[in-house]
């Protein structure tokens, strides 16, 4: 598949949305001023007096709505901050290099303005938005010896170089900038700083004499221990410029000479992490293996795992570094034997304790089940192996074993996180491990193990949404497991709650009585609800499968040949209704940062961490 055109032209239109021109076959924008439309590529004019401006000023002036300690929507209205915030508006970009030998350079700048043109009213004022944008002509420079060529006396922008010696070279910074001016105490009339700003600005640098070299660096030892391991880590990565109000990109090929430019919207290709593995290796990812093998061979298997990834650690030499490396890399690898000892410890807990073993398979195998299920959803053929772990999933696990149901373990207090790029399979390995806690506190406490489990915190509502219809996939899966074993993992269903503001759930039975009634016959359901279709089986709900009264709420499947189906009158183990979770605590909480600030002033909240039930807190 080639995917590498349509993600060139992507980006193209990105750019185009966010610095312009937004329709490259015209050259009027219409409904919108450019100062709104494009947020990047911008130059200001200058500010002469350097008072700036308080951009929060009169935003503050405006109804603010939030929740109240009820979980209601309040109105507030905030006074003028007595203290000015100071903003001026960036009016220059540019960057620094290092040439060795004596520099010449040519530079390259080019931008747009925008006027305001089209018809006006009797009164002189324009009937509708219509902005009409005039390139600039491009403009050549040459600098050498310290003398640029040219000032640019009839263009609004200026360019400025300044060079400093610095060992066997010098350090140059190259700017532009807009020499136009407006005072702070008009920057308030849009049209005067609309037609002084600069929009799409570039500017380019090719270095014609001297060689472009890597930009100093700092001195190592002023850099904190972070700082100096990530410069051993990226050594041998090339840095030529540094950008100055931008990012800057730079071309260093062949014999042409080396250009570098800023960018206002930089990119950079994210290659795809792989794990090899031998063959060996491969088959204890496999979560069927992991689900149902004898301990022998299962801890065997994971040995060998945990063996493979301590021979590659034992490979990462430390030898041929300078001298104030030595010790970064001392740290990286002492960090990488912490983590085979704790991938080790976990071996060794499953091997010696059958509880949290048996917690171990019901974990994998409620993960198997459901991704079987989403291939059923998808009509594709479900079968019982080749659902794999990725390598750091598993290793993952192990890592946490230990420290995640022992109280006095060393690592108890570690925060262990994921570090991944988006999509690798994060959330997957943290709901393993939730599903592994939330049977092994069930096998272990069955008088003290139900209620809430485990609490993840979002930031964001919309990505709090999306991952609690996820997460209920694997709960619904560990729930009907519990249901062929209710006599060991409880008669508590295993469940799942999202705890959100009322701007995107009901924090009430009443809300959400009229929220149902407000959509009678309607479709598509209503998103404060969240779920608009069964978790398991993907059955589009109406209003019949959102059973609500004064006294209560849930979901119910119709889909006769669902688990959670049937008669329709089953609760499926999930609630989005604050009033719901705080009667019947979930296994696994799902909510947002501002929510969890409310705990203070939510006493019933207090239930989710076993007050009043004498369950185990999360």
């Amino acid at each position: 598949m080639d995917y590498i055109g349509p993600r060139k032209h992507f980006v193209a239109w990105l750019r185009q949305q966010l610095i312009g021109p937004a329709n490259p076959d015209s050259d009027m924008l219409v409904g919108m001023s450019p100062l709104d439309r494009y947020p990047m590529g911008v130059l200001f004019p200058i500010m002469p007096d350097g008072d700036g401006v308080d951009p929060a000023g009169e935003t503050l002036q405006e109804d603010i709505t939030e929740e109240d300690a009820n979980g209601e929507l309040a109105s507030k209205q905030f006074a003028q901050p007595t203290r000015k915030r100071r903003y001026c508006p960036p009016s220059a970009v540019g960057f620094s290099c290092f040439v060795q030998g004596r520099p010449r350079l040519t530079i390259v700048v080019a931008g747009t303005r925008y006027e305001r043109t089209g018809l006006r009213d009797s009164r002189g004022q324009f009937v509708r938005q219509e902005y009409n944008r005039i390139p600039l002509a491009e403009t050549t420079l040459t600098w050498g010896d310290g003398v640029l060529s040219d000032a640019l006396p009839s263009q609004p922008f200026g360019v400025d170089v300044r060079q400093q010696s610095y060992q066997d070279g010098t350090i140059l910074t190259i700017t532009l900038h807009n020499r136009q001016k407006v005072a702070s105490s008009a920057w308030n009339q849009s049209q005067e700083v609309l037609k002084k700003s600069l929009f799409e600005t570039r500017l380019t640098c090719f270095i014609e004499e001297g060689s472009l070299a890597d930009y100093p660096r700092v001195d190592k030892s002023l850099l904190t221990e972070e700082e100096q391991e990530l410069e051993l880590q990226y050594r041998h990565k090339h840095i030529y410029a540094i950008g100055h109000g931008a990012a800057v990109n730079w071309v260093v090929e062949g014999n042409r000479p080396p250009r570098i430019e800023t960018d206002f919207m930089p990119t950079v290709e994210v290659p795809q992490v792989t794990s090899d593995l031998a063959d060996a290796e491969v088959g204890v990812l496999d979560m069927h293996f992991l689900a149902t093998a004898p301990t022998g061979p299962l801890v065997a298997g994971l040995g060998r795992f945990v063996a493979s990834y301590a021979k590659w650690v034992e490979r990462q030499a430390v030898t041929g570094l300078k001298d104030d490396e030595v010790a970064p890399a001392h740290r990286i690898r002492s960090r990488m034997k912490t983590a085979v000892a704790r991938m080790q410890q976990g071996v060794a807990l499953l091997a010696s304790d059958a509880v949290a073993c048996e917690a171990f398979r019901l974990a994998n195998q409620a993960m198997l089940n459901q991704m079987q299920q989403q291939d059923r959803i998808r009509k594709q053929a479900s079968r019982r192996e080749g659902y794999r772990w990725r390598p750091f999933q598993l290793a993952f696990l192990l890592v946490v074993l230990e420290s995640t149901i022992r109280d006095d373990d060393d690592f108890r207090e570690v925060l262990d996180l994921i570090w991944f790029p988006t999509g690798g399979g994060k959330t997957e390995a943290y709901l393993g491990l939730i599903v592994f806690l939330i049977a092994w506190r069930r096998l272990t406490c069955p008088n003290r193990g139900g209620g809430t489990v485990a609490v993840m915190r979002y930031t964001l509502r919309l990505l709090t949404s999306q991952q609690f219809v996820r997460a209920t996939r694997i709960i619904f899966a560990l729930e009907l497991l519990r249901r062929q074993d209710p006599d060991r993992l409880g008669r508590e269903p295993v469940s799942i709650g999202m705890w959100v503001g009322r701007a995107s759930t009901p924090n009430t039975f009443q809300q959400a009585v009229d929220q149902i009634q407000g959509i009678r016959g309607a479709a598509p359901p209503p998103n404060g609800l969240v779920l608009e279709a069964c978790p398991w089986c993907a059955s589009s709900f109406d209003e019949c499968n959102y059973q609500s009264s004064e006294a209560g709420f849930h979901f119910v499947c119709t889909n006769p040949a669902c688990a959670f189906g049937g008669d329709g009158r089953t609760p499926l183990p999930c609630n989005v209704v604050d009033e719901a979770l705080y009667a019947h605590p979930p296994s696994l909480l799902i909510g947002t940062i501002d929510k969890f600030a409310r705990l203070a002033w939510e006493s019933r909240a207090g239930r989710f961490f076993g007050r009043d039930s004498g369950n185990l807190p999360p």
